[in-house]
């Protein structure tokens, strides 16, 4: 369709209307990195997981109600420990939790590509366009293409080309390997990320969020693979209903304080890449909390003139009387990819 029927449609470009609104914080959904990266054109890691693994790792996962790697992993280091306790036999257990690491490695190896293959003149023309046109991200995503575009905006203001960067509020701990969360900062200069449901270079150690970092001459999958195989999962939320991955965000510290933040904000809201299924009511219900300036991208494709007429009728249900106005943008006007 051309610019003038999705007009008919009330689906204008970006550029149209993006001067009437100041400081417009971006919702990101996996439609965003399909764009980098088309391996990330898949349901969830959990899936993708579930797919290549045996039957048995399905019928544990259902059997818990839980699509969370971490909460499988301790119920197995669990029953190998009651095992031992009983004299029984504990050799199923073992190979079991050896199996869900690895399957977990393979399954991130399979969908995220390492940094040595991105495209760094990609990465530096979003993370300008970034800078230059929003404020604070939201992100729905949990692979490490905000974490890689943190870094270099970082080192664009370090190098003087630009005033701001963005920070994700992770903090201190000087060994060079790890930073903490800490819910604060007090530099106006920054702009600011916020996983809301976590991402693959994040961790949790007891009460304690923390972010690796990839040091010079290192891939930060290689990081994540080898904290996998000591028994630290990533902090991520992958899969099931919006109370299931509302209560793996109620134990996590950093989780819930990007959940509050998105409540609790309200300059205009630029959602994309995301279709904001029944299993993210949670963020829907965040959205709705505060009056604010909403702004949709719909992606075109070959939908027809019903098919976006659905798509808009559905996310006017959605949020048409929670917000103080709500467009629809061409998402191919948004990013210069």
């Amino acid at each position: 369709m051309n610019t003038k029927e999705l007009r008919l449609l009330g689906i204008l470009n970006w550029e149209e209307i993006s001067d009437k609104y100041d400081k417009v914080n971006l919702l990101l959904g996996n439609g965003f990195s399909v764009n980098i990266a088309e391996q990330f054109n898949y349901t969830s890691l959990f899936q993708k997981f579930i797919e290549n693994a045996e039957k048995e790792f399905s019928i544990l996962f259902n059997q818990f109600g839980t699509s969370n790697f971490e909460i499988i992993q301790e119920h197995l280091k669990h029953s190998s420990t009651v095992n031992k306790i009983f004299n029984l036999e504990t050799e199923k257990i073992n190979e079991a939790l050896d199996r869900l690491k690895n399957g977990l490695i393979k399954t991130i190896n399979e969908v995220h590509p390492r940094f040595k293959d991105v495209d760094v003149l990609q990465i530096d023309r979003l993370t300008n366009q970034f800078i230059e046109k929003f404020n604070d991200i939201f992100s729905l995503n949990y692979d490490m293409f905000l974490y890689h575009m943190i870094m270099r905006s970082v080192d664009l203001r370090r190098e003087g080309k630009n005033k701001v960067a963005y920070q994700d509020y992770f903090w201190g701990n000087a060994n060079g390997e790890t930073q903490d969360f800490m819910s604060f900062q007090n530099f106006d200069y920054y702009k600011h990320v916020y996983y809301l449901h976590g991402a693959l270079c994040l961790f949790k150690n007891d009460l304690v969020d923390y972010k690796i970092l990839r040091k010079p001459g290192t891939e930060l999958i290689e990081v994540i693979e080898n904290k996998i195989r000591k028994d630290k999962f990533p902090l991520f939320v992958s899969e099931g209903t919006s109370p299931d991955k509302l209560k793996a965000i109620a134990r996590s510290n950093y989780l819930s304080f990007c959940l509050r933040k998105l409540k609790r904000d309200n300059n205009p809201l630029l959602i994309y890449g995301t279709s904001l299924a029944p299993n993210d009511k949670h963020i829907v219900n965040a959205i709705q909390s505060t009056k604010r300036d909403l702004i949709i991208s719909i992606y075109i494709g070959e939908k027809t003139e019903a098919n976006l007429n659905r798509e808009i009728s559905v996310f006017k249900e959605m949020f048409d009387e929670k917000c103080s106005s709500l467009r629809f943008v061409n998402s191919n006007t948004i990013f210069d990819y």
